[in-house]
């Protein structure tokens, strides 16, 4: 069993199976009585627990927050973190997964974050053993977790970052700036986007733009009429192959390719997992299975001029970070052919 210790000592949450669990490993609260007696364990309800597993509890130490790992249908992977804010003795809001890059395709357990909201460690698979030690600086240059086992992440104290939020999907990207300081941020067409400039971490301008639906665009971003920080060149994102040449028709023809499922750029590991090429109609063209490492193959007859993938996934949420690429001996990915799928639930 797992559990967390509020940082005042008078609350406790841990995971077990008991009489009242929705499914497997539920969360439990208890609240210290006068001295060491405890209140009767409560399930933290549906709000929290699901017929899944929730496991490794970590209370914040400002006691607003709980964080936990899941895996049920809201996980993109095995286990994943989600938080829950406490609003009051047995009040919790409905737990939401934190999303990457702190949630990976495997199991993301043990979530912690320190005191000041900068850092935050969560273990993970790794090479140094059965699970690593794996840390993130939200406020640094290099916005990703990163082994403590092999480097410290290089922090950048004075970090110009772009945080762009798609408000459909509720995905968030953060840009650095080019050489120029201005960002190339690639949007989907036609969606609303909410739109962040922090400098050092802190939130100098917020607004909510709509991307271009077709072509480019740029837009300057304004804070200080008297201090330049830059310009956002508006690129689209294509959400399907761009209409082939007859070179490019002949060795989709001609050779037999390999394909490569990714999500967040790594590979999309669940072999079994249906992949369907359909037509400008939506209509199932043929199918295949995800093999090792996201890949599948298609022989020969792709004559469409213009063609997409669907692809099963264990929960819809990831779908808007994969995307598939066209690959030659496992090395060299044809760019011309690298595009984003549809999803599927079986």
């Amino acid at each position: 069993n797992t559990f967390s210790i509020s940082k005042d000592g008078r609350t406790l949450v841990f995971a077990a199976k008991g009489a009242d669990s929705y499914g497997g490993l539920d969360l439990y609260i208890s609240y210290r009585k006068m001295g060491t007696r405890w209140t009767k364990p409560i399930n933290m309800g549906p709000s929290v627990n699901t017929k899944d597993d929730e496991v490794t509890p970590y209370l914040h130490p400002d006691g607003s927050v709980l964080y936990f790992s899941s895996n049920s249908e809201k996980s993109s992977g095995g286990f994943d973190v989600f938080k829950s804010n406490i609003n009051g003795r047995e009040s919790f809001t409905e737990a939401e997964n934190i999303g990457f890059p702190m949630n990976s395709l495997m199991d993301d357990l043990y979530y912690t974050v320190s005191t000041n909201g900068r850092y935050g460690f969560v273990c993970r698979p790794g090479e140094f053993g059965d699970l690593d030690i794996f840390e993130i600086d939200f406020f640094g240059k290099n916005y990703k977790s990163e082994n403590l086992g092999k480097r410290k992440v290089v922090n950048n104290p004075n970090a110009k970052q772009l945080w762009v939020t798609n408000l459909a999907t509720k995905k968030v990207e953060i840009y650095e700036p080019q050489e120029s300081g201005d960002f190339n941020v690639l949007f989907e067409p036609c969606i609303h986007y909410e739109v962040s400039l922090k400098l050092r971490g802190k939130t100098e301008s917020r607004e909510t733009i709509i991307s271009p639906c077709e072509g480019q665009g740029n837009r300057q971003i304004l804070v200080d009429p008297m201090e330049d920080l830059g310009s956002i060149n508006m690129l689209l994102k294509k959400s399907k192959a761009k209409t082939n040449t007859p070179r490019e028709t002949s060795l989709l023809q001609d050779e037999t390719l390999e394909w490569q499922v990714l999500v967040d750029g790594q590979p999309y590991d669940f072999p079994g997992f249906e992949v369907n090429l359909t037509d400008d109609l939506g209509n199932k063209i043929k199918s295949k299975y995800l093999q090792d490492q996201g890949y599948f193959e298609f022989i020969g007859d792709l004559n469409q001029e213009q063609f997409s993938f669907s692809v099963q996934t264990k929960s819809l949420n990831v779908c808007s970070r994969l995307e598939i690429t066209l690959v030659r001996a496992r090395k060299q990915r044809i760019q011309e052919f690298t595009f984003q799928p549809k999803c599927f639930k079986k």
